[in-house]
Parts: C-alpha cells; structure tokens; sequence
C-alpha cells in the first residue's frame, strides 16, 4: 500500500508539474502575441515628447497613453481598417470555408461595416434598410458570414465614427487651401426652428475643384430668424473649419438675401 500510494503521489506530481508547464508555454505565448500586436500599433502612432500622449500617424489624433496600446489599436480598428500598414491576421484555410460568423473586432467585418454605412450615405438610404428582408437574403448570399449590424449600431455608432473619420480628411484639405468660397442656403422647419446648410468649395493641389458640405444644423437662436443671427451662425460654423480668414466669396440664397 505505501509503494502504490507513493506511485499515486508521484503520478500526481507529475501531472501537475506537467500542467504548469502548459501555463506557462501558454502565458508566454500570449505575451509574445500581445507584444507583437503593440508593436505594430506604434508603427501607426508616435508618442509626444512628454510620452504621455500617442498621435496617429493617418489622421493624427492624439490619445493618452501610459504604454498601453489597447485604446491605440481600438483606434487603428474603427478608423483605418483597411489601411495597408495595419497588421491584420490573415485567414486561413479553415477559416476561408467556415460558416463562422466574422469575429466583431476582425478587419473584414469592419471593412464590410464601413461599406455598408458608406452605402447608406452615398444613396440616402434609412437605417431600416438592415431590417429588410430581402436585403438580408441579399446580403447572407454575398457573404454568409458577414451579420448586419442593427440599425441602433449604424446610427449611433458607425455614422458617427465616419463622420469622424471623414471631417479628419476634410480638415487635413482645408488646411492647405490658402482661399476658398462658401455657398449657403437657409430655411425654416414647419416647427419654426431655422436651419443653415454650408458648403465649401476649394481647389486643391492638383488643381481640382472639390466641394464639401460643412454643416447642417439649427441656427444658433433657432427660433430667431434675423441677419445678425444668421450670420453669427455662419461665423461659428467657419470659425470650427479655420476658414474663416480664407474665404473669399460668399453665395446666398435668394431667402437668405430677403432676410439680410
């Protein structure tokens, strides 16, 4: 009995040597995996000088960091998906013929997320379009692994992170354009809440003519219809962009020349 309970005691042992070795080839794994993904991220960003903050390399937003890289690479995730310097693991073979749905943090589904909101905006279409049937069979045709987000989801989260993404680009143009004009249109709501659209036209470096709406938004007294009212509101809005010293000519709409 003593020799079988020894035997016993040293088969245990072994078992549990052998599985904190597991652990640890295991741990040791994944903080291989996770300084790789750092490393990756900060070709993406670069710290400022007090190395308290991160900037991105893309769009240049700054973030705070303490060295850690997770809200860096959440950043680099829902901004620049597709970008060709961002790191993404590739698909296997197995994960090529699956009829797993995409991981929610995976390039492709974001990719797809932004393609379809992308979709939406350039068609006006409503958000409801994700709740259609036959968009859905479409959509699961194309690719049977890719789930819709829910119409909350691009409303309240994607059409703002591409409105984001999108006024970065817009604000890096408008940056390097020395003049520029504006268009205005302004009208009333059945509600009696004024409304004010601007758009800004520019020529760029390649000397194209480009055009891009800046706002469409209440008046600031949205009630109050008057010219100094309009105007404050048109000022604010040029003061946002940096414009505000670069424009050159104004349009107005015939409305708008009753109300000045």
């Amino acid at each position: 009995m003593d020799g079988e309970g020894k035997n016993g005691d040293k088969d245990v042992e072994q078992t549990a040597s052998k599985g904190i070795e597991e652990v640890g080839k295991a741990q040791e794994k994944s903080l291989k995996k996770l300084s790789r993904l750092a490393s990756s991220v900060w070709d993406l960003f670069e710290k400022t000088k007090d190395g308290r903050q991160a900037k991105c390399r893309i769009c240049k937003k700054v973030y705070k960091t303490s060295g850690n890289t997770s809200n860096l690479a959440d950043h680099l995730r829902r901004f620049h998906p597709t970008h060709s310097q961002y790191k993404a693991t590739q698909p296997t073979i197995k994960t090529l013929f699956t009829n797993d749905e995409y991981d929610s943090n995976s390039v492709r589904k974001a990719s797809l997320d932004m393609a379809l909101m992308g979709m939406i905006a350039k068609d006006i279409q409503p958000f409801s379009i994700v709740e259609d049937e036959g968009f859905r069979k479409f959509v699961k045709l194309l690719d049977p692994r890719y789930k819709l987000p829910s119409r909350t989801t691009l409303q309240d989260v994607k059409m703002k992170n591409m409105y984001i993404e999108l006024s970065e680009k817009l604000q890096l143009m408008l940056d390097k354009v020395d003049q520029c004009a504006i268009t205005t249109d302004c009208w009333t709501s059945k509600a009696n809440t004024g409304h004010l659209t601007i758009t800004v036209h520019f020529i760029d470096g390649n000397f194209q003519l480009n055009s891009a709406v800046l706002a469409t938004q209440p008046l600031l007294c949205a009630t109050n219809h008057s010219a100094d009212n309009i105007a404050s509101s048109l000022r604010a809005e040029l003061i946002k962009w940096n414009l505000l010293p670069k424009v050159c000519a104004i349009v107005l709409s015939v409305t708008m020349l009753a109300t000045w």
